[in-house]
């Protein structure tokens, strides 16, 4: 098992960032210390990859994913199981599974409103020989 937390995570909470305020500028105060809402990417679950057994050459596809791999989604509507499936990518743009149908419906319609989510690796567990990917799913603020 491979334990992400010990990786250092940047502190979740809002950050105040410099702008410029109009009404300070306007009053020849400059510029304002103010917390800007959605200024970066938004942490919408927890989750993690199902399905990893039933890929073809899992193990060279997962071969470069460890702690705080990006993971690149892309929505599958027409898979025969289920209408909100979302595949899961690794770096190569290639499937080593999909997002548990326990976890896709709210991203899967955001993703079908043109937002644009990720996902970032938590942990990884490996038992039995297969991969248990548990990862982190983020709104990606543009």
């Amino acid at each position: 098992m491979t334990n992400c937390a010990e990786v250092k995570m940047p502190d979740r909470n809002e950050l105040p960032v410099r702008i410029e305020n109009w009404f300070a500028m306007a009053h020849g105060s400059g510029g304002a210390i103010m917390p800007v809402p959605f200024a970066k990417d938004i942490l919408l679950l927890e989750s993690a990859v199902v399905g990893t057994k039933y890929v073809k050459n899992i193990e060279r596809k997962l071969e470069n994913i460890g702690c705080e791999s990006i993971l690149e989604f892309r929505r599958d509507p027409r898979n025969p199981h289920d209408a909100m499936a979302i595949q899961v990518l690794n770096e190569r743009g290639e499937r080593i599974g999909f997002v548990p149908s326990d976890d896709n419906v709210i991203p899967a319609r955001l993703m079908d409103a043109g937002k644009s989510l990720y996902g970032k690796v938590r942990e990884i567990h490996d038992p039995n020989n297969w991969r248990r990917i548990e990862m982190d799913i983020y709104l990606r603020d543009l």
